[in-house]
């Protein structure tokens, strides 16, 4: 809206009601009180229905290596990274389809056999 256009009381920019003492005391009151631990509000691993140690170390890896080839990796080093573009939809449909299909099973077997490292993942180049 332009500054002309506006109609009624002018807002203050500087200042204001509350008081610096007042601020600082509600803040050490809040510092006093208990808080929840985080398992409380982020949850555990069997409120997730997730049990510990599910699946395999080469299953892990396998689903990591298939991110990674669908182009999921590396988003924090490029020079634009839209996460709700058409394209990261399309690597992700990419990446939930290999890790649904074949593709996933086959990675997996690589890992396992052949005395590859569990540890080596693909580069995300």
């Amino acid at each position: 809206m332009p500054a002309e256009a506006w109609v009624g009381a002018p807002i203050a920019t500087t200042g204001g009601a509350t008081k610096r003492a007042d601020v600082t005391a509600e803040l050490q009151s809040l510092q006093t009180q208990r808080h929840a631990a985080p398992q409380a509000w982020v949850g555990t691993l069997a409120s997730a229905n997730i049990a510990t140690g599910a699946l395999k170390r080469s299953e892990v890896v396998a689903d990591t290596n298939l991110a990674l080839r669908a182009g999921l990796g590396n988003y924090t080093t490029r020079i634009y990274y839209e996460p709700f573009s058409a394209e990261e939809a399309r690597r992700t449909v990419q990446y939930f389809r290999m890790r649904s299909g074949p593709e996933y099973v086959a990675e997996v077997a690589r890992l396992e056999s052949g005395g590859l490292r569990l540890t080596q993942t693909a580069q995300a180049n």
